[in-house]
């Protein structure tokens, strides 16, 4: 297994989540109160689903600039009468903007642990961080929180998302809801085979495995 890079735990993952929350916001579009979900809120949270898929993308986009010392711009938004088709719009464009600005992920980041990062907050403050305890002390895990809410405003509202609604597209199981179904012939071996067949197979035998634990 090659060794786990900066790009992995960084950008990578926002591509992942952003993937993720891509496929809620697509699942919610069938619930029968699609059109109000924009401005839910989970329970004791008093932001938006609107606003935590917007902090996802903005702390992607300003995650990519911090780490590759290249400044971006999010793409631009709205709070105003959104729509869930717009934020799956926006979230697209995220996608394309990291993808954009990741063309060289073996090298891309080589160093980023031991450069000083210069972070402006939501309220315009600034401070100063390591590559390292940025990437692993603020921008995933706040752009975790931020996916997380978002699906737990989703599930609120009585949109039927689950566990693999939200594990599927980090597993690389884009389609995994048409095509798993069954159950594992075995328990999945603790690494991935290198044919490429295999390893499909072997990536949807461990997302039954895990859809089938509490």
């Amino acid at each position: 297994m090659p060794p786990v890079t900066a790009f992995d735990v960084s950008i990578d993952l926002d591509l992942r989540g952003l993937r993720t929350l891509k496929a809620l916001l697509t699942k919610a579009c069938s619930h029968a109160a699609a059109a109000t979900l924009p401005s839910a809120k989970s329970p004791n949270d008093s932001a938006s689903l609107a606003f935590h898929v917007q902090s996802c993308t903005n702390l992607a986009v300003s995650g990519l600039g911090l780490l590759t010392g290249t400044p971006q711009e999010p793409p631009e938004w709205t709070t105003e009468g959104v729509t869930l088709e717009q934020l799956i719009s926006l979230v697209d464009k995220t996608i394309a903007q990291l993808e954009g600005g990741a063309t060289k992920p073996a090298d891309l980041l080589d160093g980023v642990e031991d450069r000083e990062l210069q972070v402006t907050y939501g309220n315009g403050q600034t401070a100063a961080w390591g590559g390292r305890e940025y990437v692993l002390g603020y921008g995933i895990p706040n752009f975790m929180f931020h996916l997380c809410m978002a699906f737990s405003a989703l599930r609120s509202q009585g949109v039927d998302a689950g566990k693999m609604d939200f594990l599927g597209p980090f597993m690389g199981l884009e389609e995994y809801i048409e095509d798993m179904v069954g159950e594992p012939a075995d328990e999945p071996a603790d690494e991935p085979p290198d044919d490429d067949a295999e390893k499909k197979q072997w990536r949807g035998d461990c997302a039954l495995v895990l859809s089938s634990r509490p």
